[in-house]
């Protein structure tokens, strides 16, 4: 954040002397406090991305775990109906 704003401010004063300097210096500041925001929001979507894919992930092995539970109850079934099971 440093860098960016004494970069600006080092391109202002080319420009413009000390005023120059100083609003590149805000520019730069601003800049780099941008960026910063941007740079963490990507980061929090990115988790946010992965607790979805998380979760849809558990969902799936529920509904596999259920699926097989219902065929077991099915085969059990299935085999006290016909006289097989013990």
């Amino acid at each position: 954040m440093l860098s960016r704003t004494m970069s600006f401010a080092q391109i202002g004063s080319s420009v413009g002397n000390g005023w120059g300097a100083l609003i590149g210096a805000v520019v730069g500041f601003a800049v780099s406090g941008f960026e910063t925001s941007a740079k963490a929001r990507l980061a929090h979507e990115k988790k946010l991305q992965e607790i979805a894919q998380s979760k849809i992930n558990q969902q799936n092995e529920y509904n596999r775990l259920l699926w097989e539970e219902k065929m077991l109850h099915k085969e059990k079934y299935i085999y006290i109906r016909h006289g097989r099971y013990q």
